[in-house]
């Protein structure tokens, strides 16, 4: 996706009729409409490249990845950009935000939405959450594959999906978490205990919230069926994807 820019002097008849619809509501006068315009027209908003090597969405559905950022691209306000302070090897620390570990923490610290399983995780919600420190791996047996398994995940392209709610985990998940455990000093025992732990609570709380959505899903069916629908109602439309969630806010 792209941001789009009319050149200067260069308006057509859609683009005049777009900047006197905003002038005649009051949308010229907005403070972040006024931070953002260029060149003195306040229609002509410009937003700068982030370059933070990780972004987070801001809110999310189901699935809480990072996203790698290493081509520095610009953000709306759906993400949120992500800096390793000094002493954190940037690869490791996007490992460890890809955990299972980090998605879990979002529900602890965001804000419920209330939309099919969807956090609000802001600045100041991220900076509360407590992740594996990637410090305490680095150095140890089990970094290389650390590095390795967040590797695999780049190389797919697309961020594994969170635990569903019958348990079932992808192998890259799996994988990653795994080996984040192991080079954080756990055993094979206990590393495969508190994966069991971890996937099973997600996936009740994963499955009691698409209970609930399922039950709304039948409520607006049968409001639809009785007339009772407002303007703005779509019966049946659902931003939950099994394996495939990209953004449910």
């Amino acid at each position: 996706m792209f941001y789009l820019a009319v050149r200067s002097n260069r308006f057509d008849r859609v683009v005049r009729e777009y900047v006197h619809y905003g002038e005649e509501n009051g949308v010229h006068r907005g403070d972040l409409v006024q931070s953002n315009a260029a060149g003195g027209d306040w229609f002509r908003q410009t937003r700068a490249r982030v370059t933070s090597r990780w972004a987070l969405p801001y809110n999310s559905g189901y699935d809480y990845g990072a996203v790698d950022n290493a081509a520095g691209a610009v953000l709306n306000g759906r993400f949120v950009g992500v800096d390793a302070v000094a002493g954190v090897d940037q690869d490791l620390l996007g490992a460890v935000l890809n955990s299972t570990f980090t998605m879990v923490a979002r529900l602890l610290e965001g804000v419920a939405t209330g939309n099919e399983g969807a956090f609000d995780v802001g600045p100041p919600a991220v900076r509360v959450m407590r992740v594996p420190d990637p410090r305490a791996i680095a150095g140890t047996e089990g970094e290389s594959e650390v590095r390795a398994s967040m590797a695999a995940i780049l190389a797919d392209g697309a961020l594994p999906h969170s635990p569903l709610s019958n348990e079932m985990v992808p192998p890259l998940r799996r994988r990653l978490d795994r080996a984040v455990l192991l080079a954080l000093g756990l055993n094979q025992g206990d590393t495969a205990v508190l994966l069991d732990r971890v996937y099973a609570s997600y996936a009740r709380w994963r499955g009691a919230v698409e209970g609930v959505e399922d039950s709304m899903q039948l409520h607006r069916k049968a409001l639809t069926k009785r007339g009772g629908g407002g303007p703005n109602h779509q019966p049946g439309r659902s931003s939950r994807r099994h394996g495939d969630e990209r953004d449910a806010g």
